[in-house]
């Protein structure tokens, strides 16, 4: 490809009398027919705002930028619409917002820009993301080739981030190449992400070997100041073509071989400020979507992007009026910057209890309890009720705080759906709302102490069996959802349970010989254990009350399995395997740890 070709690919548009590159450096289809605009090639409009750029277009181009139009996050069907909105007055942020899972920038053809970490996740936890670039093995296209090739000029200027800094290609004046600062982290074990955060037990990535070689995931690669010319956000401030007067500008990096490297064109984190879901301010009025935010936030303070994926979602959200009534199990979705957010429309007035239901990399399962208050005269009509599925529910014992009280659901049907990957899922909530408990079936579990959500398959089971214990005895309300032919099904059930024996907690006694593993709602404390190899271990469970999951505790490694009843010690007893890492987790796989053989 010739010099002139490769300007002639970014040729700008101008658009009146403004000269603004973001207005003028986008690929711009010369059709005027409207009805084949929505359907053809390259960008369809440019529309600006005085705070915002407005570039729409159907995501399709006679262009290809290759790998670095990766796209994990959506499987094009039909003709897309695309409004991409940029900011026109960027500004650099002190605490740099983390890039979204999407669409993170726009190409100047009118082509997505995505986050490079793929949605494809070791187990599918959301924790440890496969590199989207690298797992593309294709020849490079003519544009992308011409790109790299052309290192005697500035890089042309191939796109824009949402926060408004320009992206070019990788080299600057008089053909300077833009060094990534990221380089691969010295590690053989996946234990921890590169800010520091040690992962549990069941959260760790595969250990590095040939098949999962350093740089499989985004997260084998870590910021290292200085030791390139581009930021943790991949980018610098650059005197370029179309700003004269200097910008924050991304950078294609490469190596000196002309090779890619991480992170490409946007980093982690963007340079710039970025608008963020709007903020939960005010209150819902009946039958008007409200705009619902959640800032989940690691134990340094920063907000999160990846939650791990718990039963196929990173956070839900159990929405339940204060009379009980009203249930909404639903998923907010990350926003730019951190966070989760959706709308939810409120079908009464009055309180609402809002539960999230996350965890966060490196910390236990977490249950965040807000309320709002909704405005308004009547309630919206009552919604059609679920669709009709006669079960039998029966508990194994009598209702009464402290135990564990095994429950089973006799179904006459064997034609369910997965759902969320169970056949069902359990809440249940006291009167008073200080009580929450979110269950699942005992289901299989793999090795490792995680989910085995393929075993969630073929027809389903006619008999369901979980346990659930009460903290307190008081009126509850359960709801029991399952899926059929599509549809969503929930069944609510009022719950009387009555006073038990409180469990003693404080005349726990341990053997001397053993290691105490205390049982909590915070999961188990410690979650990794080390032991000497090929000797017995003798390891005593202390669970201090009924109202967590962990009624049983088993090592799918060794087909041990036992119950640890709220208030007692339990003893486990075996000998260690030779080398390697046993894992152990209560009956529903909420909580985890491991043994680590030394």
């Amino acid at each position: 490809m010739t010099r002139s070709t490769v300007f002639f690919v970014f040729a700008t548009v101008c658009l009146g009398a403004i000269d603004e590159p973001v207005l003028q450096s986008w690929l711009v289809n010369p059709t005027a027919n409207p009805a084949l605009k929505a359907i053809l090639p390259e960008v369809h409009s440019v529309e600006a705002t005085p705070h915002a750029v407005f570039v729409r277009s159907a995501g399709l181009s006679l262009q290809s930028f290759g790998a670095l139009e990766a796209n994990t996050y959506e499987v094009p069907s039909g003709i897309r619409q695309f409004t991409f909105r940029i900011s026109r007055q960027p500004k650099p942020a002190t605490d740099r917002p983390a890039t979204p899972l999407g669409i993170i920038g726009a190409f100047v053809t009118g082509m997505p820009l995505y986050n490079l970490a793929s949605t494809a996740s070791y187990r599918d936890q959301n924790l440890w993301h496969r590199d989207a670039v690298a797992a593309i093995n294709l020849p490079r296209p003519a544009l992308l080739s011409a790109l790299l090739a052309a290192s005697d000029r500035h890089s042309p200027l191939i796109g824009y981030a949402l926060d408004g800094y320009p992206i070019y290609g990788p080299y600057g004046p008089a053909g300077q190449r833009n060094r990534s600062s990221y380089q691969l982290r010295r590690i053989t074990q996946r234990t921890a992400w590169p800010d520091g955060t040690q992962l549990t037990p069941g959260q760790a990535g595969p250990a590095v070997s040939a098949e999962f070689p350093l740089g499989t995931f985004t997260e084998d690669y870590e910021y290292v100041p200085g030791s390139g010319d581009l930021d943790q956000s991949n980018a610098r401030w650059a005197i370029t073509p179309e700003y004269p007067q200097g910008t924050w500008a991304y950078f294609l990096s490469t190596n000196t071989t002309g090779q890619l490297t991480y992170p490409y064109l946007v980093g982690p984190v963007y340079r710039g400020q970025i608008d963020r879901a709007a903020k939960t301010t005010g209150s819902p009025q009946v039958g008007q979507p409200f705009p619902l935010r959640f800032d989940v936030r690691n134990q340094a303070g920063r907000l999160q992007v990846y939650l791990e994926k718990v039963h196929e979602m990173p956070l839900h959200l159990l929405i339940i009026s204060d009379d009980l009534s009203d249930f909404a199990h639903v998923h907010p979705t990350p926003v730019p910057g951190g966070g989760f957010a959706l709308d939810h429309t409120f079908a009464a007035p009055g309180r609402y209890h809002l539960y999230a239901d996350y965890v966060v990399a490196g910390a236990a399962p977490t249950v965040q309890h807000t309320t709002v208050t909704v405005s308004g005269t009547a309630p919206l009509p009552t919604k059609p009720p679920s669709p009709a599925l006669q079960i039998e529910l029966t508990f194994g014992a009598p209702l009464r705080s402290g135990v564990d009280i095994p429950l089973t659901v006799k179904l006459p049907v064997t034609d369910l759906d997965p759902y969320l990957g169970a056949w069902a899922h359990f809440v249940v909530v006291s009167a008073d709302h200080q009580d929450f408990i979110h269950a699942h079936p005992e289901e299989a579990m793999a090795a490792s102490g995680v989910h085995d959500h393929t075993a969630v398959s073929g027809p389903s089971p006619e008999i369901i069996r979980t346990a659930i214990g009460f903290r307190r005895p008081g009126k509850y309300r359960l709801w029991a959802q399952f899926q059929r032919a599509g549809q969503g099904i929930v069944l609510p059930f009022d719950l009387e349970v009555a006073p038990g024996n409180p469990p003693e907690v404080t005349r726990f006694k341990i053997p001397q010989d053993a290691i105490r593993v205390t049982v909590s709602a915070a999961g188990f404390t410690p979650a990794r254990l080390e032991v000497a190899a090929g000797r017995p271990v003798r390891l005593a469970f202390a669970r201090l009350d009924a109202q967590n999951c962990g009624g049983i505790v088993q090592f799918p490694e060794i087909g041990l399995k036992k119950a640890l009843p709220p208030g007692q010690v339990t003893l486990v007893e075996f000998t260690s395997p030779k080398s390697g890492e046993l894992s152990f987790t209560c009956g529903m796989g909420m909580m985890r740890g491991a043994v680590v053989i030394r």
